[in-house]
């Protein structure tokens, strides 16, 4: 694809500029009335017009190629620098993704082939308007309609370009109102780590299954291994880049062979741990070209359901062989643009099914999903929460346009989410008093928003059958596992 828009624009260019060089050497009759030379300059400056509006049309195609992140330490994405060439049959791309340190994470070259319907309108126009004074002169008779001939050629490629706008699911409900629940906590586990105890020595994103549950322990380079009791089974990892060790993850799912599987984005791959704690898989992540931020694993554990952000909103399977599977682009209108951080969320799956959920961490909603493919419209958070802003300065030289994009007012949404028995619970940030204890809970088939309860404490949540999961550092390392109590 690389090569077919080069050829195709230096055939239009060519015939454009055969059509100008006619242009000047005998303009079309029309404005009636007009003698040749403005008539000349008017053709002339209808010609750059249409040249310029050559630049824009309807999509055809769409190749993206990424090179792996040259820095192996590098943060997630708070920076992208973009340079933009755009021709009659064809828009280039080029993107580099920077973190808080200006440490280069990833190079994108994007290009989109297009169809110039207005240049191309203009060029069967003018042509067919030569021909017709051409005729006429022959003939005698004079050149009428021509005008409205251009016109309508004009207004059908306009007509034909205002129609390629990206429909689909982001089309979302009304913004229901929150109900709150009164509700009580039986408290089944407690377990709090002091400041110098190495018990955790920070409790993050919790997973659970019917022995027990995990805490990842981001600091340690470790997950923790809990039974339903609160006594500790053992540790699972440790700081490297070895076999079986973990970097600064944040991310732990669990499928429904109970093997643990931890997103570990610095050493480039997610590891899998069997019931015991020993390494089962390593899968690696270079091939897919971009840093995935959230992700969750399929029922028998040979996928992993994940979703690209770098550019656009696009859900991906990447499967235990090292291939993936990339579903449509989901577009998102609210979002005015947003890429990277802008578009971050969370991922999870119910349990006994393939079902999930990709919740935006700083934006309005979640969707639902069947493998890589969208199941239904985009459910509002009862709380709105924008996206951020995207602020972009913009300079050009030539035929070059450079964009530096800054990603600001992010306010936080998710802070977590868990699934079970038809229903999604979701952690919400949002601006109350109460941020990060509110427990909104929909149903997970329509998106129909339930109600919300009040958590004692706030932090990570996971849930199994009646017990709630809720870990987080208050200042210190603190797991709850709670009971409802209506």
């Amino acid at each position: 694809m690389e090569q077919l828009p080069l050829l195709l624009n230096l055939l239009i260019g060519t015939v454009w500029l055969g059509v100008v060089m006619d242009l000047l050497k005998r303009p079309p009759r029309i404005p009636r009335g007009w003698g040749p030379a403005p008539r000349r300059v008017g053709w002339i400056l209808a010609s750059l017009i249409a040249l310029l509006a050559g630049g824009w049309g309807p999509p055809l195609l769409r190749s993206t190629t990424a090179a792996a992140p040259r820095d192996p330490n590098a943060g997630q994405p708070v920076e992208s620098v973009s340079g933009m060439v755009r021709t009659p049959f064809a828009i280039v791309e080029r993107t580099t993704s920077i973190d808080g340190e200006g440490r280069t994470i990833q190079n994108r070259r994007a290009t989109t082939l297009q169809l110039p319907l207005a240049l191309l309108a203009f060029l069967a126009g003018t042509g067919w308007l030569q021909w017709r004074d051409r005729a006429s002169k022959e003939s005698g008779a004079q050149s009428g309609g021509g005008s409205k001939a251009v016109v309508c050629m004009v207004l059908i490629g306009a007509t034909l370009m205002s129609g390629c706008g990206e429909g689909g699911p982001a089309a979302g409900r009304d913004r229901p109102g929150r109900q709150m629940v009164d509700v009580s906590w039986d408290t089944l586990v407690h377990v709090v780590s002091a400041v110098d105890d190495s018990l955790l020595f920070s409790a993050g994103r919790a997973a659970a299954d019917a022995d027990g549950f995990w805490i990842a322990d981001g600091y340690g380079a470790r997950v923790a291994r809990f039974d339903w009791d609160g006594h500790l089974v053992r540790y699972v990892g440790r700081r490297g880049g070895g076999p079986g060790e973990l970097a600064d993850f944040r991310h732990i799912d669990v499928d429904d062979g109970g093997r643990l599987w931890v997103l570990d984005v610095p050493n480039n791959r997610i590891s899998g741990f069997d019931v015991d704690g020993a390494p089962v898989d390593e899968i690696p992540l270079r091939d897919l070209g971009w840093r995935p931020d959230a992700f969750a694993v399929t029922s028998d554990g040979q996928s992993f359901l994940l979703m690209e952000t770098l550019q656009e909103l696009a859900p991906v399977i990447l499967h235990r062989d090292g291939t993936s599977t990339r579903g449509p682009a989901i577009p998102v209108p609210d979002a005015k643009g947003a890429w990277g951080m802008a578009l971050q969320g969370l991922a999870t799956r119910e349990r006994g099914g393939d079902g999930w959920v990709y919740a935006f961490a700083s934006g309005d909603g979640f969707f639902r999903l069947v493998d890589e493919n969208v199941a239904g419209p985009l459910t509002k958070y009862p709380e709105a929460v924008p996206f951020p802003n995207i602020l972009r300065s913009v300079s050009r030289e030539g035929s070059v346009t450079s964009t530096t994009t800054r990603v600001t007012n992010r306010k936080a949404a998710a802070a977590s989410i868990a699934a079970q028995d038809g229903e999604l619970y979701v952690v919400f940030e949002g601006e109350t008093s109460d941020n990060g204890r509110l427990l909104d809970r929909f149903d997970l088939e329509t998106g129909r928003y339930l109600d919300t309860v009040l958590l004692p404490r706030r932090g990570y949540v996971a849930m199994w059958e009646d017990r709630l999961v809720v870990a987080g550092n208050n200042p210190n390392p603190e797991v709850l596992v709670l009971r409802r109590v209506d």
